[in-house]
């Protein structure tokens, strides 16, 4: 079944003419027709089970049936704070760390950023494609790029639990971290760039409120396989899973 995510107000037994993006997929990519069914959800309010009603070569129109899956609930809330890299691991943190859960994702210039550019337009449509391929109907808040300065200023006063990957491997491991930690309202994961985080960074990183450095292991992980190994220990040590 097409599945589709539609940034409009969605309620049952509403009939609504189609984006143009959204008409474009199902009569010209997916080649569907009047009454095929498909699933619906906005982000907001939940999943919904809708009907072709009409569609031509230029415009589609659906029914919404029923509220099938009432809005994502994603306890604890997760963000990950990542340093922006190359395009291709960009694209896979993008599109795991949206399958794997997280509330919102930070993008950070450090020292050793390579990519600087940021594409928010872009960057939404991985999310918003990787939410359409699972049962997730909830987006990830995609926040503006910030230095890593100004994203520590930000932290001041808050009560989330901040995790940092520590390269270094002067920190404990991450599992012995979580199993240790105490409960957070939320928590943010940090991943830094390809380069790594500099020593100075990470001194600053470490200092900041409720921070807790983890040691990910022997060997050298990528930024993106880091991202993804550390949100995966997270969400089973943390909840959700």
């Amino acid at each position: 079944m097409n599945r589709l995510y539609l940034p409009l107000n969605l309620y049952v037994g509403k009939d609504l003419v189609l984006p143009d993006a959204a008409h474009h997929y199902l009569a010209h990519v997916m080649r569907a027709r009047t009454g095929d069914s498909l699933e619906v959800f906005d982000g907001t309010t939940g999943s919904y089970s809708a009907q072709i009603a009409r569609i031509t070569p230029k415009q589609t129109l659906i029914h919404i049936d029923v509220c099938t899956k009432p809005l994502d609930t994603i306890h604890p809330p997760l963000t990950l704070a990542f340093a922006l890299v190359k395009k291709p691991a960009l694209e896979k943190i993008l599109e795991k760390a949206t399958e794997l859960g997280v509330t919102a994702l930070q993008p950070l210039l450090t020292q050793h950023t390579v990519m600087r550019h940021w594409n928010t337009e872009r960057a939404l449509s991985q999310v918003i494609e990787a939410a359409e391929q699972t049962e997730r109907n909830s987006l990830p808040i995609l926040h503006p790029v910030a230095t890593l300065d100004d994203f520590l200023t930000l932290r001041q006063g808050r009560e989330d639990g901040l995790l940092v990957g520590d390269e270094r491997g002067t920190s404990p491991r991450i599992y012995d971290v979580l199993m240790a930690l105490s409960p957070h309202p939320s928590y943010t994961l940090m991943i830094g760039p390809e380069g790594g985080w500099s020593e100075e960074e990470l001194d600053k990183i470490l200092r900041s409120p409720h921070c807790h450095g983890m040691n990910m292991g022997k060997r050298i992980l990528r930024a993106d396989t880091a991202a993804i190994a550390g949100l995966s220990v997270c969400r089973a040590l943390l909840g959700d899973w």
